[in-house]
């Protein structure tokens, strides 16, 4: 069993599909993320997603039985469904969530980074999602999972990699 962790994944969401990733339809980008997933997530796995999951409640229904794994949601500016749409299709819900890596110490997920000041008392990192497109350059305290910024582009990151971001930032 592997816990994995990707945000903004945006499946439904037209410009993110088309102009911003590419894609030449919205159903060939939600039909490879959902390739990409399952080629690497398995049954019993665990997926963070923080953020951005997707673009409406009948996407959300369409496509989230369809991924594999265990499914945590950590809500992004963009997941405007109501909670019991999420909530039968992801195991945990969160606003921010503080949880323990090995490699990493104390780290607080969240979908939009927190301000360098809320990484005190103990924490290590911020792992977040929100921004497309670069890496944060602020004291080397913050991760993106950003599907578009990852190494393994829209594949969910195994978390026991999260240390190969550092230095990304």
């Amino acid at each position: 069993m592997t816990t994995f962790i990707i945000g903004d994944t945006h499946f439904g969401h037209k410009y993110m599909a088309q102009d911003f990733r590419g894609f030449a339809s919205v159903e060939e980008h939600d039909e490879t993320l959902v390739e990409l997933w399952n080629l690497r997530v398995h049954s019993k796995d665990t997926v963070w997603v923080l953020g951005d999951f997707a673009s409406n409640a009948s996407t959300v229904e369409r496509i989230a039985p369809r991924l594999r794994g265990h499914k945590k949601l950590v809500l992004g500016n963009h997941d405007q469904c109501g909670i019991n749409t999420y909530a039968r299709h992801f195991g945990r819900i969160h606003g921010v969530m503080e949880e323990r890596h090995p490699g990493l110490g104390r780290v607080l997920l969240t979908h939009v980074p927190v301000h360098p000041q809320e990484i005190s008392h103990g924490l290590q990192f911020n792992i977040h999602g929100h921004i497309h497109d670069r890496h944060l350059n602020l004291n080397g305290k913050y991760l993106n999972v950003n599907a578009d910024v990852l190494p393994c582009r829209w594949e969910p990151l195994p978390w026991e990699d999260l240390s190969i971001l550092q230095g990304n930032d």
